[in-house]
Parts: structure tokens; C-alpha cells; sequence
């Protein structure tokens, strides 16, 4: 398993600024998070459940399920941690390559 912190670049935060007019900074849930890959999709789903037991979920979007137009492919699971909202994104190997 591999974890590692995830910030989105100034650019990236720009444009979603853009794309998303009523979208505010403090409330942008992804610019700094999570990313933890693992090799299957079994340990996807185990890691999502226990985040689901320990955390607050505020939001999931399931690109496993429902992979983007672009192929991509992950788990997002927004938390409350510390009275913020932290994205953590859960893929295998292969979705991050």
C-alpha cells in the first residue's frame, strides 16, 4: 500500500474556480487530501468501510462504478476531520498508472 498527501495545483484550483462560479475557496473540499493505492479493488472497498466507521462522510463519488469520460478510474470519500472537509481518493496500482 502506498499513501501519500494530494495538492491540487494553483492552475487546477484556478480553473475549477472558473468551471464552478458559485464555488468558494474555503469550501473547496479537494484542494488538499489523501491518496492511498493499493493492489486490488477488494482493499478499495475494505479501506472505504472503514473510513465510512471512523469518519463522518460527507460525500462518495464512485469512479469505479461509474469511471469518467477520460477512463479514469478511483474512489473519492470526503471526511470531516478537525472541522474540515479532506478528500481521500482510493485506486489500485493500475488506476494510477
Amino acid at each position: 500500500m502506498e499513501i501519500s498527501q494530494r495538492l491540487k495545483r494553483v492552475p487546477t484550483i484556478i480553473d475549477k474556480l472558473k468551471r464552478e462560479p458559485t464555488m468558494q475557496l474555503p469550501n473547496m473540499q479537494d484542494i488538499g487530501g489523501v491518496r492511498s493505492i493499493v493492489d486490488t479493488i477488494p482493499e478499495v472497498r475494505r479501506i472505504q468501510r472503514r473510513l465510512s466507521h471512523r469518519r463522518s462522510v460527507l460525500r462518495v463519488s464512485d469512479y469505479i462504478v461509474q469511471p469518467r469520460s477520460s477512463g479514469y478510474r478511483s474512489v473519492h470519500v470526503v471526511v470531516e476531520y478537525g472541522g474540515r472537509a479532506i478528500e481521500v481518493q482510493l485506486r489500485t496500482q493500475v488506476m494510477h498508472e
